[in-house]
C-alpha cells in the first residue's frame, strides 16, 4: 500500500528523490540538480531553488567544505546521491529556528549507504618564458566523520593564489546567533595578482580539517602558511627648473622584501542537548617581515 512520491514537502523542507528525475547518465551532482523541478545551476556553480539562492550546502547534515555550492555540485559523483533536501529558513541551531528570523536556504545531500567516501581535486603545472613557473594543487577528501582539503600554490611571477570560492570555504559559515568572528589575516589579499615588480615568488599552503566525535562534538581547524619574496626597481629622471640654473637627477630605487606568515584557527562545537549549544574558537597568527630599500642618485647642475 506504499504511495511513492518523487517530491515530499514537510513544512519548510523539500525532499527530492533524484532517481525519479535522472536517467543514469549523469556524472556529477550538477547534472542531476539541473533535472530537478524548480532547481537552476549557473556556470559558476551557484544553485537556485524556485528563484532563491542556496546559501548553505551540506552533505549528510554537515557543512561541505565551508558551505559553498560550487565545490559540491561540480565534484560529488552522481552515482553517490540518494536524495536532495532543500531547507528554507535554515539555521545551524535547530532550537533557534523559530526566533532567529533566518532567511537562509540550505541544500542537504543524502548519500547512498555504500557511497559515503570519496576523493577529488585538480593539479595545474606551468612553465614559460624567462623561467616563470607555477604549481597549483587542490585536494579534497570526504567521509562522514572527516572533511579534509588543501591548496598548494608555488609561483615566481606574482600570480593569483586563491579565488573567491576558496575564501568562502576557508572562512566557513557564520552562525546567525553569534557575532561575526574576526580574522587575524585578510584572505582577500591573496586574490589579487601582483606582477608590477621585477620578481615575486610565492610559496603558499592552506588546509582545513573537520572531524566529528559522535553526534555532539565537531572540531574544525584551519592552517595557512605563506612565504613571499619581492624585488622591485624604479628608475626616474627628474629635471629641476630654477631661476638661474637647471638641475638634473637620475634616481634608481631598489627594494627587497621577505614576508613569512603562519596563521591558524581551531573551533569546536558541542551540542549538549536540543536547547543548549556551546561554541569555542581559538585563533593565532605569527608573522615576520624583512624589508631593505636603497636609492642611487646622480645630480648634474648647469647654469643657464
Amino acid at each position: 500500500e506504499y504511495d511513492y512520491q518523487p517530491v515530499i514537502v514537510k513544512k519548510d523542507t523539500l525532499i527530492f528523490d533524484v532517481a525519479a528525475f535522472a536517467n543514469g547518465n549523469e556524472r556529477k551532482l550538477k547534472e542531476q540538480l539541473e533535472k530537478l523541478p524548480g532547481v537552476e545551476v549557473s556556470d559558476n556553480g551557484q544553485v537556485k531553488v524556485q528563484g532563491k539562492t542556496v546559501t548553505q550546502f551540506m552533505v549528510e547534515g554537515k557543512s561541505f567544505f565551508g558551505g559553498g555550492t560550487k565545490i559540491g555540485v561540480e565534484n560529488i559523483p552522481a552515482d553517490a546521491v540518494d536524495k536532495v533536501e532543500v531547507i528554507d529558513h535554515f539555521t545551524e541551531v535547530a532550537h533557534m529556528k523559530e526566533v532567529s528570523g533566518s532567511d537562509e536556504l540550505a541544500m542537504n545531500i543524502k548519500l547512498k549507504e555504500d557511497k559515503k567516501q570519496f576523493v577529488f581535486g585538480d593539479l595545474r603545472l606551468g612553465y614559460g618564458n624567462n623561467k616563470y613557473y607555477e604549481t597549483h594543487a587542490s585536494l579534497f577528501y570526504y567521509a562522514p566523520k572527516i572533511n579534509w582539503s588543501a591548496i598548494l600554490n608555488v609561483n615566481n611571477y606574482g600570480g593569483q593564489v586563491l579565488d573567491y570560492s576558496d575564501i568562502a570555504r576557508f572562512e566557513g559559515f557564520k552562525s546567525l546567533y553569534l557575532k561575526e568572528k574576526k580574522s587575524l589575516i585578510n584572505l582577500y589579499d591573496y586574490t589579487t595578482p601582483n606582477t608590477n615588480v621585477t620578481e615575486n615568488k610565492n610559496q603558499f599552503l592552506a588546509t582545513d580539517f573537520r572531524y566529528s566525535f559522535g553526534k555532539r562534538w565537531d572540531v574544525k581547524a584551519f592552517v595557512l602558511a605563506n612565504q613571499n619574496w619581492i624585488r622591485s626597481q624604479s628608475d626616474q629622471s627628474i629635471e629641476y627648473l630654477q631661476e638661474n640654473e637647471i638641475s638634473f637627477e637620475n634616481r634608481n630605487t631598489f627594494g627587497k622584501a621577505k614576508t613569512s606568515l603562519v596563521s591558524g584557527r581551531i573551533s569546536a562545537d558541542f551540542r549538549q542537548n536540543k536547547t543548549t549549544n556551546y561554541s569555542y574558537n581559538f585563533q593565532t597568527s605569527l608573522s615576520n617581515n624583512n624589508r631593505n630599500n636603497s636609492i642611487q642618485t646622480q645630480n648634474d647642475l648647469r647654469e643657464t
